[in-house]
């Protein structure tokens, strides 16, 4: 696996995205070392379609409506339009055990139409990891303590900004046919999981 050392806090503005986070969800888990896979879906209630999103960056990160660490790069270019999820592997020296984490998704392509200076994001809900091997250092467990008290989660977009914090970068695996079981996690025996748009709320929330 790559790492990377990299400095990156982000500061978020307000919009709205349509991609739909299915897994992971509040009440998920994952275990660090292991695969998982990310799986989405259009949410049917916001501005844009999926192909306007198109080729994304999936991180695993840390934080608030405000301020977020991203602590794992787990996929690059990731056309959410044209596949429904992907393979990756927690690296499990990121963090801590905690139920602070959640997956952020931004676009390469779409921009805010308010402030074309900001990639439109996405976010899953809080979700927990555990067999972490990893610590946080006092910015992120700041971060982690305020995101526990401000319930909602960013779904919007961003700017960067310096900080020393330690990103990960992981290879995935992408693919439109995959298996997973319930937890998401990634089986070796294929299926195919058939990529259907469901209409439903966007409706995020750290809980």
């Amino acid at each position: 696996m790559l790492r990377q050392l990299l400095s990156l806090l982000t500061i978020v503005s307000t919009a709205v995205a349509d991609v739909y986070i299915t897994f992971p969800v509040s009440g998920s888990s994952m275990s660090g070392g292991s695969p998982y896979n990310v799986t989405w879906e259009d949410d049917g209630a916001g501005t844009y379609a999926l192909s306007d999103f198109g080729a994304a960056q999936f991180s695993i990160a840390v934080g608030g409506t405000s301020e977020q660490v991203i602590l794992q790069i787990i996929g690059t270019d990731i056309d959410v339009s044209t596949l429904s999820m992907f393979e990756f592997t927690v690296d499990a020296s990121i963090g801590g055990d905690s139920d602070g984490y959640f997956i952020r998704v931004d676009s390469n392509n779409l921009t805010d139409s308010d402030n074309n200076r900001y990639a439109m994001q996405s976010f899953s809900a809080k979700y927990t990891m555990d067999s972490m091997t990893g610590t946080f250092n006092s910015t992120m467990e700041a971060l982690i303590a305020d995101s526990t008290s401000t319930s909602e989660v960013a779904t919007s977009t961003t700017t960067r900004h310096t900080s020393t914090t330690k990103t990960s970068t992981s290879t995935s695996t992408a693919s439109s046919s995959s298996s997973r079981d319930s937890n998401g996690v990634a089986n070796s025996q294929p299926q195919v999981w058939v990529g259907a748009v469901f209409s439903t709320a966007l409706c995020l929330f750290f809980y």
